[in-house]
C-alpha cells in the first residue's frame, strides 16, 4: 500500500474517532505531538548541515543563475499574493457591526524586533527555539566562508555523511505518519467547536478558496506554462508530502521529502543528475525562511478583523496595511497579525478568533506554502538547466482560468456565507441577552422609605436591604437586558456583595445632576453606575476603593474615524463641536490639551448616536462607548493618539457615611485580591460573557448517550 493511501486512511479514521469521542479524543493530542516532535528532531539540523555542505562545495558563481531565478520567482509569487489580499476584502459580505472594548484601543503598540528575530547571535538558542531564518543566515555566512577555505574537502564530506544520516532517520520517522496523523485528526475534530467556527466562517471560507485558487490552480498552471512539467505531474508527485503537511500543519518537517519530490519530478522527465539534487538541497532551505503565499495571504485576517468589528478601513489604512504586510509575513502569523492589527488600531480580542481558526487554517496555509516552495524550486532549477520557456499565451490562459474560477467560487461564497453569518452571530443580540453569572438576590420594590437618612452597615443589615442609586443609559455597568432584568458590571458586583452580606437590594434611578443630593440626604446609601473619581466632587461625596478604570476617548461615526486619530487632528479642527456628559473637571482636563475646544452638554449619548444633535463627535469613555457601538454599529470608538486621560472607577457614598465606606472598601479590596473584579471586567467590559462555549456534538454523547 502506498504511503499516501495509508495517510488518507489514518486521516479518515482520526476524523471518525474525533466525531465519535468528542472532547474525550483530547488525549490523542499526545500521539500527534510525539510524531511532530520526532519529525522536528532531525529537520532543523538537516537544514543547517545541508546548507553548509552545499554552500561549501558549490561554485557560487555557477549557482548565480539558480539563485537569481529563485529570487525573481519569489518576487513574482509575492506580488500575486499582495494583489490577492488587496482584492479579497471585496468578497466580504455586507455587514455592519461593532465590538466590545479592547485594551488595544488604549495600549501603545509595540514594534517587532526583526533584528532579534533574524540575527543569530546565539546559534544554539536559534536551534533550540526553531528560529529558522537565524539558522539559515548562520549557515549562509559560514557556508560562504567554508567555500573559500582551503582543505575543506574532508569537512564537507563529513557534513554530507551527517546530512545523509539525518535524511535517512527522517525517512524512518515518516513511516509513522499514518499513526501521527490519526492522533492529530482525532484531537482536532473532537475538540474544535463548530460554534467558534461559526463566528469566523467568512474568513475561513474565503481564505480556503484563496488557497485552492492559488495553490491548486494558479501555481500549477504557471509551472506548466513555463516548464516541461504537466499540471497533473506537478501536483501528484508531492501528493503524499502535501497530505502529511496538511495533517501536521508543518512544512519544515517535510522539507527533505519535498526535496526528494523535486528529484522525482525531474527524473520522470528524464533529467537525473547530481546537479539537480545539489540544487534542490540548496534552494529549498534558502527559500524556506522567506515569506510564502500561504503566510502572506493568511494576513487577510486583518481586513477581516476590521470588517468583523464594523470598522471601515480608509485608503491610508489600506496603504499602511499593504506596506507593512510583506515585512510582517517574515514572521509567524501569530506574531505578524497582532502587529498589523495594532497598526490599524483594531480590537485585540478579535485575534482570539484567529487562534481558534488556526486548527484548520494553519493546515491549508502550510499546504499553499509547500506548493509555493515546490513551484519556486522547480522553476528555478528548470531555469538553471535551460528548461524554462515562457509561452505568453499559456501564462495568459493560466491567469484567465484562475480569475474565472476565483469568481465562480468567491461570489457565491459572498452571498451564501453572508446570510448565514448574519443569522448566526449578531453582537447586539449577544450583548442584550447577557445575564448575571452570580446569584441574583431578591429586590425590594417599595416606592419610598419612611425616613431619608444615610444608613450605616449595621442598620442596612438590620433592615435587610441596601438602597443603590443608578442612572439610566449606563452601559455596560447598569442596563436592562432582553428579559427586562437589570444587568451589568456594577449590577453583578453589587449582587455579589448583597449575597455575601445576606441582604436584598433596592435599585433607585437618579438623575445625573441629583447624585450628590440623593446620597447626602439619605435617599440612597450608595451610587453605582461606572462612576469615575472626579477631583471637583471629592469635597461633596466619598469615593470607594477603585475597582476598574475609564479611558477618555471619542464616539464618532465609522466613516469619520480617520479625522480624529491623533490629538493634532483635534487641534486642527477649531470649528468642531463636541458633545459631552463629562463633569467640569473633565472638561477642564480636555481644554488643557485642546485650547478653544467647543462643547455641547447632553445627558446621554443616545441623542448623538441617533443623529439628533449638530455635534461632530462625543467625548466618552472607551469602555462604555464600545458597549454603545454594539447598539449603534454605525459608530466606533477612537482614542486619539496623544490624548491620555484615564480615571479610576468607584462607588460613591454620602460625605458623612464613613462606616459604610470603610466596610465596603475592605470588601472591594477582597474582591480585587481574589480576582472577582478582574473576572467581571472580562465578562462585561471585554465581552467574555457573550462567548458561550458548548460541548461538541459526538456519537458517544448525542447518539449512544454513554456520557453526559
Amino acid at each position: 500500500m502506498k504511503l499516501s493511501t495509508k495517510i488518507i486512511i489514518g486521516l479518515t479514521l482520526g476524523i471518525f474517532a474525533g466525531v465519535f469521542l468528542g472532547e474525550y479524543a483530547a488525549p490523542l493530542e499526545y500521539v500527534g505531538d510525539a510524531f511532530i516532535g520526532l519529525m522536528q528532531m532531525t529537520v532543523l539540523p538537516y537544514i543547517l548541515i545541508s546548507l553548509l555542505s552545499n554552500l561549501g562545495k558549490v561554485k557560487l558563481i555557477e549557482q548565480k543563475k539558480l539563485i537569481m531565478a529563485a529570487a525573481v520567482t519569489l518576487v513574482f509569487f509575492l506580488v500575486i499574493g499582495l494583489i490577492t489580499i488587496s482584492l479579497l476584502p471585496f468578497f466580504f459580505p455586507a455587514w455592519e457591526s461593532s465590538s466590545f472594548f479592547s485594551t488595544s484601543l488604549v495600549t501603545p503598540q509595540e514594534s517587532i524586533d526583526f533584528v532579534k528575530l533574524y540575527i543569530p547571535s546565539n546559534l544554539f538558542g536559534a536551534l533550540t527555539n526553531n528560529v529558522v531564518p537565524a539558522v539559515v543566515l548562520f549557515a549562509i555566512i559560514v557556508g560562504v566562508g567554508l567555500n573559500s577555505t582551503k582543505n575543506n574537502k574532508k569537512l564537507i564530506e563529513t557534513l554530507e555523511t551527517f546530512a545523509d544520516a539525518l535524511n535517512k532517520a527522517n525517512k524512518y520517522i515518516v513511516k509513522l505518519t499514518p499513526i501521527g496523523i490519526f492522533g492529530i485528526a482525532a484531537h482536532t475534530t473532537g475538540t474544535l467547536s463548530l460554534n467558534e467556527l461559526g463566528l469566523i466562517q467568512v474568513y475561513i471560507g474565503i481564505y480556503t478558496l484563496a488557497v485552492i485558487v492559488l495553490g491548486l490552480i494558479l501555481i500549477p498552471l504557471i509551472v506548466s506554462a513555463v516548464t516541461p512539467f504537466s499540471y497533473k505531474d506537478f501536483l501528484t508527485t508531492p501528493r503524499s508530502s502535501l497530505i502529511t503537511i496538511f495533517a501536521t500543519g508543518k512544512i519544515i518537517i517535510l522539507l527533505p521529502q519535498l526535496i526528494e519530490n523535486i528529484q522525482q519530478l525531474f527524473k520522470k522527465y528524464g533529467h537525473e543528475d547530481e546537479e539537480i539534487s545539489s540544487s534542490a538541497d540548496l534552494i529549498m532551505p534558502l527559500a524556506y525562511p522567506f515569506p510564502n503565499l500561504g503566510t502572506l495571504v493568511i494576513m487577510i485576517f486583518v481586513p477581516f478583523a476590521a470588517w468583523f468589528a464594523g470598522t471601515e478601513l480608509s485608503l491610508s489604512d489600506q496603504a499602511n496595511f499593504i506596506s507593512s504586510v510583506l515585512l510582517s509575513s517574515f514572521v509567524a502569523p501569530i506574531v505578524g497579525i497582532p502587529f498589523l492589527m495594532d497598526i490599524l488600531r483594531l480590537p485585540s480580542d478579535i485575534f482570539q478568533l484567529f487562534i481558534v481558526s488556526t486548527a484548520f487554517t494553519d493546515r491549508v496555509r502550510v499546504v499553499l506554502g509547500a506548493i509555493h516552495l515546490f513551484g519556486l524550486a522547480v522553476i528555478a532549477i528548470a531555469y538553471s538547466l535551460d528548461l524554462v520557456k515562457i509561452v505568453w499565451w499559456k501564462l495568459g490562459r493560466a491567469f484567465g482560468i484562475t480569475i474565472i474560477f476565483a469568481l465562480l467560487f468567491l461570489l457565491p461564497m459572498k452571498l451564501l456565507i453572508g446570510n448565514s453569518f448574519q443569522e448566526s452571530f449578531d453582537k447586539y443580540e449577544a450583548f442584550i441577552q447577557m445575564d448575571l453569572e452570580a446569584k441574583r438576590v431578591p429586590q425590594v420594590h417599595q416606592k419610598s422609605d419612611s425616613t431619608y437618612i444615610p444608613q450605616s452597615i449595621s442598620v442596612i443589615k438590620e433592615i435587610g436591604y441596601l438602597r443603590v442609586g443608578y442612572v439610566s443609559d449606563a452601559l455596560p455597568y447598569v442596563f436592562v437586558n432582553s428579559e427586562q432584568k437589570k444587568v451589568g458590571y456594577d449590577v453583578e458586583l453589587m449582587n455579589i456583595f448583597a449575597h455575601e452580606m445576606g441582604i436584598k437590594l433596592k435599585w433607585i434611578q437618579i438623575g445625573r445632576d441629583s447624585i450628590e443630593t440623593a446620597l447626602n440626604t439619605g435617599m440612597i446609601d450608595i451610587f453605582a453606575s461606572g462612576v469615575p473619581v472626579l477631583a471637583d466632587k471629592m469635597d461633596l461625596v466619598e469615593y470607594s476603593t477603585p475597582y476598574s478604570e475609564l479611558n477618555l476617548a471619542l464616539l464618532v461615526a465609522d466613516h469619520k474615524r480617520d479625522e480624529y486619530s491623533t490629538l493634532k487632528d483635534l487641534r486642527n479642527r477649531p470649528d468642531a463641536i463636541y458633545a459631552t456628559n463629562q463633569s467640569e473637571y473633565m472638561i477642564t482636563r480636555i481644554r488643557e490639551e485642546i485650547e478653544g475646544i467647543q462643547f455641547q452638554h447632553i445627558a446621554s449619548p443616545r441623542p448623538f448616536l441617533k443623529n439628533q444633535t449638530n455635534v461632530d463627535a462625543m467625548f466618552f469613555s472607551a469602555e462604555a462607548g464600545s458597549a454603545w457601538t454594539l447598539v449603534y454599529p454605525g459608530y466606533t470608538v477612537v482614542k486619539p493618539e496623544g490624548l491620555d486621560i484615564k480615571l479610576p472607577v468607584s462607588w460613591i457614598f454620602a460625605k458623612n457615611n464613613l462606616e459604610l465606606e470603610r466596610f465596603i472598601n475592605k470588601w472591594l479590596g477582597l474582591k480585587i485580591y481574589d480576582g472577582t473584579t478582574n473576572r467581571l471586567y472580562e465578562r462585561w467590559i471585554l465581552g467574555e460573557a457573550s462567548k458561550q462555549k458548548e460541548k461538541n456534538w459526538s456519537i458517544i454523547r448525542n447518539v449512544f448517550h454513554w456520557v453526559e
